[in-house]
């Protein structure tokens, strides 16, 4: 005799993270998880709970009945994110602080768990626990406005999808550029510029290295964006006279975010990248 068994799951619920910084646009620095007690409730009602580097996804067997008595009250759930990038706080535009809580709740009409369109300092708070961690706090069925459903119109409102989405930290960009003892420049000759010929970056200033050698440092005119990969290529170019120049350096290297440091005279946080000719 043979038995065939099939179990049929609909997506009941998502929540993916996304970042400004990262290529993909897709963030892998959480991990997701249920809380305790959530867990349970997800067991008694039968969801497959699934994660990924970015996301978390429940799903709902949709042969079972429906019409018994834990489908008919409210199913809160709470998702718990534990930040596992030491770096995060370099490239994030939220507050520069080690240990915070972020709580994310659904918006009425919106895919964002958060007011804004990326997360703000609006929703970021201290903590006592040790890093970065978020809570998502979401309750299904909270009126009976769903189990109640026919099978049909019931899986006609599924799936729910929530987005969580961290933006970028802008900085100014320093670069320090030594080595140019062989060439016998002014200042003024020394450009940096993107290779289309925008100017974002102010004139050449004559400095001294940590290590007591000579250089020039160039100071972005505004805060730029930090970006897994640059969305500009920024050159070194040297004048030599009217409409003439040569190319020092075609592609700077894009500073990284382990360099980021705060300016103890201002509020903004400042990159710095030693670049060698």
């Amino acid at each position: 005799m043979q038995i065939n068994h099939t179990v049929q799951f609909q997506e009941l619920l998502t929540v993916s993270i996304s970042h400004g910084y990262y290529a993909d646009g897709r963030c892998p620095d959480f991990r997701l998880q249920l809380s305790p007690e959530s867990q349970v409730l997800a067991g008694q009602h039968g969801f497959i709970v699934k994660t990924s580097a970015s996301q978390i996804s429940l799903a709902l067997d949709t042969r079972r009945d429906f019409q018994h008595a834990c489908y008919r009250d409210p199913i809160p759930l709470e998702i718990v994110m534990t930040n596992q990038n030491p770096q995060f706080l370099h490239f994030t535009e939220m507050p520069y602080l080690a240990n915070q809580e972020i709580v994310f709740e659904p918006n009425p009409g919106r895919e964002w768990l958060h007011p804004e369109d990326q997360v703000t300092d609006a929703i970021c708070r201290d903590s006592d626990e040790t890093g970065i961690r978020g809570t998502i706090r979401i309750v299904l069925n909270a009126d009976n406005d769903l189990f109640s459903l026919g099978q049909e119109q019931m899986q006609e409102r599924l799936p729910f999808r929530y987005a969580i989405r961290f933006g970028e930290r802008s900085a100014y960009w320093k670069y320090f550029v030594y080595g140019l003892a062989r060439y016998p420049i002014q200042p003024r000759q020394l450009v940096l510029r993107g290779l289309e010929g925008e100017r974002d970056f102010g004139p050449a200033t004559p400095t001294q290295l940590p290590d007591g050698r000579a250089g020039y440092v160039f100071v972005s005119r505004t805060k730029l964006p930090l970006r897994q990969r640059p969305d500009r290529l920024l050159g070194l170019y040297l004048r030599k006279g009217e409409g003439r120049e040569d190319q020092l350096i075609k592609n700077l290297p894009c500073p990284s975010p382990r360099a980021l440091v705060p300016d103890l005279d201002s509020e903004n946080f400042l990159l710095q990248e030693f670049v060698y000719i």
